[in-house]
């Protein structure tokens, strides 16, 4: 399961997004494959079964952010 949040702060927007697993341990086992598929995030956290992953975006590309948002 997962969840993604937008947030527009000054100049940029950010991306949060959080993948749920069965289970810590399959959680920590799976962080490298979070840091693939969000490999432009600039930070990765394990929260229990869950694992975030937070990407900051410039309004410069917003383009590219709607792309990523799916509007």
């Amino acid at each position: 399961m997962g969840l993604l949040t937008v947030d527009a702060s000054g100049g940029s927007v950010q991306l949060t997004h959080v993948v749920q697993f069965a289970s810590p341990s399959y959680a920590g086992s799976q962080v490298g494959r979070v840091q693939a598929v969000y490999r432009f995030a600039s930070d990765y956290s394990q929260w229990e079964e869950c694992v975030k992953a937070i990407e900051t975006l410039h309004f410069s590309n917003l383009q590219g952010i709607i792309h990523l948002v799916g509007v």
